[in-house]
């Protein structure tokens, strides 16, 4: 710098004479945005090259809201610990204690890191207290859940804190996604409970059934069709043959009741099974699945009656799509997470381009959104009692 004329030769001086010293990273500097950041990074190499990605110089800007981002890493932390304490330790099957054992003999142990997770081999427990071992390291936790479920030699996920003391990782996992309904932007992304625990990202790869929270599907389709809220459909069983299992499917209400004629808006508030297959098939599989398409839905769906109870696997990020087009007005915007990119010479050499089209028509959208409302609210009485049935209930009849 002195060469370069930046500095003088006394300041030069004084800079060398001072001693180095290494700020210790507080919490505020820890990097909680994994998920989205390797999303981020994927898709810049991707695109433009790893070369290019570890070069540097690059600007990207991202749809992430900072506060948002960093207050769902929190929320997602603090519910599944409190949610793992509630289930207790689980019992886990032979294919999970086999996957974390390979896992365990592949970690390096001679150095633990500070924050990072690990797996550990249970030795023994005493009360509250798992004593493990990682390697020649030993340790111990507190679990305040059931421990009916602990053994010696069964791997649990640790976190090394410092000075040989470790905090217990749930074994649990969740996603979450936020998007703006109104641009597709994803403003908060988590793909499970840490990303130094495990890197798959539950948020976009990540293939569940949705259950009842595709009904809206099924019965925006019927809407489209000329359904009215007032609609009656039966609420009756209905054998239907499933060859695959060579028997009859005969899908049953939650309750384990029948109420035979019922409105299209009672069948959705109170998410009769029954009814909504019922009214499937009356309508049809072809105007389901297009619209399940258009709305987001990009895993290819089967024509099996039991879609109607949610039976496919799609992604958090496919599920909050049809959600947010139904907030949107109808109006469907593809989700995204990077805005633009400039590259070290200060040139624009991406910009996204909204991609929004309307996939429901405002009015019957309108309807959905009434009927949506009406499923969080309540509205049913039973037995002196508000009887509130959210469509996002797990089916516990879907084959």
């Amino acid at each position: 710098m002195v060469e370069e004329g930046y500095i003088d030769i006394y300041t030069a001086k004084e800079c060398y004479e001072k001693p180095i010293v290494l700020r210790e990273k507080d919490e505020e500097d820890v990097n909680i945005h994994d998920y989205f950041t390797e999303m981020v990074r994927q898709w810049f190499a991707n695109r433009y090259g790893i070369d290019e990605l570890y070069k540097g110089g690059y600007k990207i800007y991202t749809t992430a809201d900072k506060d948002l981002l960093r207050n769902t890493h929190y929320i997602v932390k603090d519910h599944i610990e409190l949610l793992q304490q509630q289930v207790g330790f689980p019992k886990l099957s032979e294919e999970e204690i086999n996957k974390m054992l390979e896992e365990y003999s592949k970690q390096s142990t001679k150095k633990l890191l500070k924050n990072h997770a690990y797996i550990g081999l249970i030795e023994d427990i005493k009360g509250k207290t798992i004593l493990f071992k990682i390697g020649e390291k030993e340790g111990k936790i507190r679990f305040y859940g059931s421990l009916k479920n602990v053994q010696k030699g069964l791997p649990v996920y640790v976190r090394y804190l410092g000075k040989d003391i470790f905090e217990f990782i749930p074994y649990l996992e969740t996603a979450v996604v936020s998007i703006d309904h109104k641009t597709g932007a994803i403003r908060a992304l988590s793909g499970g409970y840490d990303f130094k625990k495990s890197k798959y990202n539950r948020a976009v790869q990540g293939k569940r059934q949705p259950g009842s929270a595709f009904k809206p599907v099924v019965y925006t389709a019927a809407i489209i069709k000329g359904f009215t809220q007032i609609s009656i459909i039966d609420d009756e069983p209905v054998a239907i043959w499933d060859p695959d299992r060579f028997e009859e499917w005969i899908p049953r209400n939650y309750e384990g009741e029948y109420h035979g004629k019922v409105t299209l808006r009672e069948a959705l508030t109170r998410s009769l099974n029954a009814a909504s297959v019922n009214l499937f098939l009356e309508i049809g599989y072809e105007p389901v699945i297009s619209l399940a398409y258009r709305l987001g839905i990009k895993t290819k769906i089967p024509e099996v009656p039991s879609i109607a109870l949610g039976s496919i696997d799609v992604s958090p990020l496919e599920l909050a799509s049809v959600y947010s087009t139904f907030a949107n007005n109808g109006v469907r915007c593809e989700p995204y997470f990077i805005e633009k990119v400039i590259d070290p010479n200060g040139n624009l050499i991406y910009q996204h381009e909204p991609q929004c089209c309307r996939v429901i028509p405002e009015e019957e959208n309108a309807v959905m959104v009434d009927l949506l409302k009406r499923g969080y609210s309540g509205g049913n009485r039973k037995k002196g009692k508000s009887v509130r049935i959210s469509c996002c209930r797990k089916n516990r009849n879907n084959k």
